[in-house]
């Protein structure tokens, strides 16, 4: 099977809860999908645009969404409307949560 990845797509976005809102926290996107790109390798010519994953990232992360779950539905969703591929995962990270231990970051994933 063949597959796309597109990752560490990340932007600066207010994403929280009280405090935590009053200041930008970095948030990466992973995407993943199958898709057969052998019309791709044939034509040399891309089958799958990828700044249109690009859009739907930024789309959704200017909504002003508060969880990463809700992020990582919305952008699961949107690209499953727009592209359909037979495989999609999506994984949204909040760099450096606001936890009482140290913590490099917080995920969290959909896949299909």
């Amino acid at each position: 099977m063949q597959k796309i990845r597109i990752s560490g797509i990340s932007r600066y976005v207010k994403i929280g809860f009280d405090e935590e809102r009053k200041r930008r926290t970095r948030v990466e996107v992973d995407v993943e999908m199958d898709y057969d790109f052998s019309k791709t390798i044939e034509e040399d010519n891309p089958v799958i645009d990828y700044r249109i994953i690009c859009d739907i990232v930024n789309d959704v992360l200017d909504k002003g969404y508060r969880t990463i779950e809700k992020i990582c539905y919305e952008i699961f969703n949107n690209i499953n409307g727009k592209i359909n591929p037979e495989h999609l995962k999506v994984k949204v990270r909040k760099k450096n949560p606001p936890l009482k231990n140290e913590t490099f970051f917080a995920e969290a994933e959909i896949e299909k």
